[in-house]
């Protein structure tokens, strides 16, 4: 989707909810080195579950960081989901190379560009064009209006104190309402410290009769040196009392940042003050911004700008997709991947046109790439040398002592914590507990836990759980399992040559929906046994062996165990369908469990009598 599109559907919504509210992006540039890029996309992972409106990255001076660029803008709107938009410059750029950069930039989905001049290559003190098409950030944006019509959205840049090279500020102003004019559809600034400085450039920008919305660029101080080198290449305006201060504490970093982003806040709350459209932030890669958006109240209700439970890609052919199998719930990058060939991706509903398409095979190649566990090795148990020690992994993981179990690499959702003691539970009696969801009956569509969808709507959600389970103990549960009506239930092993349920026709079920005023029902998240016994089925099992076998000698006692695991449990699967009845009333899942805790202490208790009496 077009940034411009976002903007002026966010200037809608200040409208219609007669209240103004800023939006805010985040800009990245590409680290030297493959650990660093790693990195940053687990920082980028975290910051845009704020939600900024999009994010952008940089191409390197003399597009010394083309490739990095164009890999990092296209990972990040596929898999993570976010609106990126692409720098592109005129620096050390032929005809092919602009030809090459779009082409790619198309082909995967990117749709937005901030058309650039760019800086001179490093060691170079003057800016030369090479091809002589592309001289000025001008001949860029015509390039692309030229070249691809209305396809790609176009930012251009703006210099509230003129740009260094122009002759005048005036004649920069024109420069600039030139771009607008050939194509530019909104302006994000070069970095400033004096708000009134930005607040007269704007006003000088609507004087001669540029109108597109004008975005504040907020250059956020993290280091001293890092800030005077700034400072001195754009030549900008500092206030006295910021070098001052800078001056007096330049050799504590602690301080220096803090200072940083105190000035950050005082800056962005004038600018606010003022109805700018929004702030775009320059976060040299840092995540400091945080604490600005806590000072400025900017992410608070954070779940009320979820469409979605799950993260959705932004690449424009999957912009209808709004139904996804649950099993991926806390794998978006994954499940992209595997259904990336789809020529149809589901909407409202989950049927057989779906069904019949391929999802891509699971590889161990597959496996490791989106289940990278090696940050987290020192969190893994060290050996193990029986199920107890695997169930242990689980209690600590249930316990908030581990931050990850290798199907799902990050710290228990803020939705699960309302039934966290339940699938502690659940794993002090072997089960290990890979999936779940509490059941939720009109939550506001605003909740921190559960919400999506945005304001105005309520949502519902059946009791869902996804566990390995051993033989012994599936037959115990299945003893009961006429007691619980309202339960369908799923199991297989790891070769699908042994399959269970109680639902023999395969049918979808929705496990959660949203109800929005006069809008349709939403119902993101469905179960679907085929997926379930097949696909979803190879991956989960693999994870045992080719992501958290990894860690162990395949000699080892260790790995044999996780491997027996692998063997012989099932991949099982419950569905509670009264999402009405709170869980310490009737037949809920839960209750089946107690039996499953009862009869195994039984067993547990006659054993010691047994051991006594020998």
């Amino acid at each position: 989707m077009k940034i411009i599109d976002r903007i002026k559907k966010q200037e809608e919504k200040n409208k219609k909810q007669k209240k103004f509210e800023a939006f805010f992006s985040f800009e990245f540039f590409p680290p030297k080195t493959t650990t660093r890029i790693e990195s940053l996309y687990e920082k980028i992972e975290r910051l845009i579950e704020l939600y900024p409106l999009y994010i952008d990255v940089t191409w390197g001076a003399g597009g010394s960081t083309s490739e990095k660029t164009l890999e990092i803008a296209t990972k990040t709107q596929k898999f993570l989901g976010i609106e990126t938009m692409l720098h592109l410059t005129c620096s050390n750029m032929t005809k092919e190379k602009v030809d090459k950069a779009l082409s790619q930039a198309k082909q995967n989905g990117i749709q937005n560009i901030l058309a650039l001049r760019g800086d001179p290559p490093q060691g170079d003190k003057e800016f030369k064009a090479i091809d002589s098409s592309f001289q000025h950030a001008i001949d860029l944006v015509k390039y692309i209006k030229s070249s691809y019509g209305d396809y790609f959205g176009i930012a251009v840049a703006g210099y509230p104190e003129g740009h260094s090279e122009a002759k005048s500020y005036e004649e920069d102003l024109q420069h600039l309402k030139e771009k607008v004019d050939a194509g530019g559809d909104f302006i994000i600034t070069q970095m400033f410290f004096d708000t009134n400085i930005f607040l007269k450039f704007v006003q000088d920008c609507r004087n001669i009769g540029i109108t597109c919305p004008i975005i504040p660029g907020i250059m956020i101080v993290a280091d001293y040196a890092g800030f005077k080198k700034m400072a001195d290449f754009t030549k900008m305006s500092v206030q006295k009392e910021i070098t001052d201060k800078l001056e007096k504490i330049k050799d504590d970093k602690v301080a220096v940042t803090n200072f940083g982003v105190e000035v950050a806040i005082d800056m962005c709350k004038k600018l606010i003050n003022s109805e700018v459209p929004g702030l775009h932030f320059y976060t040299l890669n840092r995540d400091n911004v945080t604490k600005i958006l806590e000072g400025l109240e900017l992410i608070q209700n954070c779940r009320s700008r979820r469409e979605y439970p799950w993260r959705k890609s932004a690449h424009p052919k999957r912009k209808d997709e709004n139904v996804r199998p649950i099993f991926w719930k806390n794998n978006s990058q994954g499940y992209i991947h595997l259904t990336d060939d789809w020529e149809y991706f589901p909407k409202h509903f989950w049927n057989t046109k779906v069904q019949k398409q391929q999802y891509k095979e699971i590889t161990e190649d597959y496996l490791k790439k989106f289940y990278r566990i090696e940050k987290y090795e020192k969190d893994l148990p060290e050996s193990i040398n029986s199920t107890e020690d695997v169930s242990k992994f689980f209690v600590d993981y249930y316990e908030g002592k581990k931050d990850f179990l290798p199907w799902t690499l990050k710290p228990l959702g803020i939705g699960n914590l309302i039934i966290k003691e339940k699938l502690l539970l659940l794993s002090k009696l072997g089960l290990f507990v890979i999936n779940s969801q509490p059941r939720i009956n009109e939550a506001l569509s605003t909740d921190d836990a559960v919400g999506f969808g945005g304001f105005g709507g309520f949502i519902y959600q059946k009791r869902y759980i996804e566990f390995f389970i051993s033989l012994e103990k599936m037959n115990i549960l299945f003893k009961y399992m006429d007691q619980f009506p309202n339960i369908t239930y799923h199991a297989v092993n790891h070769d699908g040559t042994k399959i269970f349920t109680n639902n023999p026709e395969n049918q979808t079920t929705t496990v959660c929906w949203g109800a929005f005023g006069c809008g349709e029902i939403k119902q993101p998240l469905i179960v679907d046994p085929i997926c379930f016994q097949t696909v979803w089925k190879n991956e989960s099992f693999g994870i045992w062996t080719n992501v958290f076998g990894q860690h162990y000698q395949k000699d080892s006692t260790s790995f044999k165990i996780l491997q027996d695991i692998h063997d012989n449990y099932f991949l099982m699967n419950i569905i509670d369908h009264d999402f009405v009845t709170p869980s310490q009333v009737g037949r809920s899942v839960w209750r089946l469990f107690l039996l499953l805790e009862k009869e195994l202490s039984n067993e547990n208790e006659n054993e010691n009598e047994n051991e006594k009496q020998i």
